[in-house]
This record gives structure tokens, sequence and C-alpha cells, in this order.
């Protein structure tokens, strides 16, 4: 209950990573990072829309970049990362993340990163095998089904994995 002046510095900086939760203590003090998982780059629009609505509480409507706001970002290994939320907010913002599918667990700290295939699986003509269901399967398997897997946690750092469906290498390893 609270927020983040509540907790100790090994939750702020290594207990919650492994929930996806980085502190941005230097550039926005008292709000995080927020690391979705999203295996093989694929979102539903209701999805995307659930993201936006997390998100959009925290635009102050400046669109100064030395502001402090709400804001996401699409990573070159197919995360999705909020920024700006407040740790009080959470509990609410977790139920809407995990009711529409999406986890964070085990997406920092070093653990397996998050699986990356092709991210025009499903629809390109040329493709040899669809890899996402390999990488959701996969990424069931790593975090226990978003429940977190102590067996896949503390590998190497930045262990990646990509799938790889077509004659192009249109994923990022």
């Amino acid at each position: 209950k609270g927020g983040a002046e509540f907790l100790d510095q090994d939750d702020i900086n290594i207990r919650l990573k492994w929930l996806g939760l980085f502190h941005r203590a230097k550039y926005a003090p008292g709000t995080f990072m927020w690391r979705l998982r999203v295996h093989n780059g694929q979102l539903s629009s209701e999805q995307w829309r659930m993201m936006a609505d997390q998100i959009r509480e925290y635009d102050t409507g400046s669109r100064d970049l030395w502001d402090q706001m709400g804001c996401a970002d699409v990573t070159t290994r197919q995360n999705i990362q909020l920024r700006g939320i407040r740790l009080e907010n959470l509990p609410r913002h977790w139920k809407a993340v995990a009711d529409s599918g999406v986890i964070s667990v085990q997406s920092g700290m070093d653990n397996v990163r998050n699986l990356v295939g092709n991210p025009l699986a499903g629809i390109d003509p040329e493709e040899i095998i669809d890899t996402r269901p390999y990488c959701e399967e996969f990424t069931k398997k790593l975090t226990n089904a978003g429940k977190g897997n102590p067996e896949f946690a503390n590998l190497p750092r930045k262990f990646n994995v990509c799938y790889v469906g077509s004659k192009e290498m249109f994923e990022h390893p």
C-alpha cells in the first residue's frame, strides 16, 4: 500500500525488477518503467487499447521532453515499456494487464529476454513457418504461464531467443 517511498532499496532496485518494474530515480523519481512481455511482438487491438488506458492517466499534456509524463515504448526485442507508472496504482494496472493476457514477470534482471519472431508472422506469404505458436508456448514455459519460474531465472545476462520463420531475417536476434 502506498508508493515507492514506503519500500526499502532492495525492493526498489532488485525485487521489483523481477516483475518488470524499474525505478526511474534519476529522471522521474517515484515513477517506474514497466516492461511487458509481448512474445513475437503480437498484440490485439484490445491489448493496445488497454495499455493506452493504463498510461493515459499519467499524460500531463506537456510536450516538453524534460517534463515527467507517461508514455509507451516499443523495444527492439518487441517488448512494450510503459513509463511514468506510479507504484500506488500498480494493483489496478496489474489487474488490467493480466486480464488482457499480457505479463511482465521475469522481464527484468537476468532472465531469458522477450522471445522475438517474425513481425509479419501469419501474414507473410513467403514465410516458411509461423513463429507465433512457438514463441507463445516457450514464453509460457519460461514464466510458468506468467506466475514466475525459478528454473529459468538467474541465467547469464541477456539470454536471447529468436525464432526465424522466413527467408529474410526480419527479427532482431
